[in-house]
């Protein structure tokens, strides 16, 4: 069965992936649908910068920035779609997630558009849409929709040309493996 047959986002998991089981998929379908922005936290390790896992505290216990401000561990709050995995649009003018296309595994956080509250938290693989490919294709026009505040450059390229040539949208798709436990709290 090809790709196309399948359907975006319904590609079988890699050799040692495993997806959350399906009830719990459907909680984090659910969820991070609904939700207006989530919260990315990349690995210290994948961060421009990063010290591989060991913080050290600065003055007052403020943890040092690395190159462009980068926080390491620090959660992102972005903008994504969701179509079977959250798609996120990162690139100049747009959300900036250091580390995020160097990381495997993320954290992905939701909260509660009402309370604010964690709903829930989960593992996600990361892996870049290519753009020419059927899944960018397929996703383009879901991310132009529902990218706001888009400012109009007449003469320039569209966004969907810009995002190609210096943007990059990442496929966050829900995980559980033997290195992380289970996808989330």
């Amino acid at each position: 069965m090809s790709a196309r047959q399948r359907g975006l986002g319904q590609t079988p998991p890699e050799s040692g992936q495993t997806q959350p089981d399906p009830g719990r998929l459907a909680l984090i379908a659910e969820a991070t649908k609904r939700a207006g922005l989530i919260w990315i936290t990349v690995p210290d390790a994948a961060v421009p910068g990063g010290t591989g896992g060991a913080v050290p505290a600065g003055p007052g216990g403020a943890v040092p920035a690395g190159p462009g401000g980068a926080v390491p561990d620090r959660p992102r709050a972005v903008w994504h779609v969701w179509r079977d995995a959250a798609y996120v649009l990162t690139g100049p003018g747009e959300q900036d997630v250091p580390g995020l296309g160097d990381a495997p595994l993320v954290t992905v956080s939701v909260a509660s558009k009402d309370t604010g509250g964690l709903l829930v938290r989960w593992a996600a693989r990361v892996s870049r849409v290519e753009p020419g490919s059927a899944e960018w294709s397929a996703i383009i026009g879901t991310l132009l929709a529902g990218r706001l505040n888009e400012p109009e450059n007449p003469g320039a390229p569209s966004p969907a040309e810009r995002w190609a040539q210096t943007g990059s949208v990442y496929r966050l798709t829900p995980d559980e493996t033997p290195e992380t436990g289970t996808a989330g709290t």
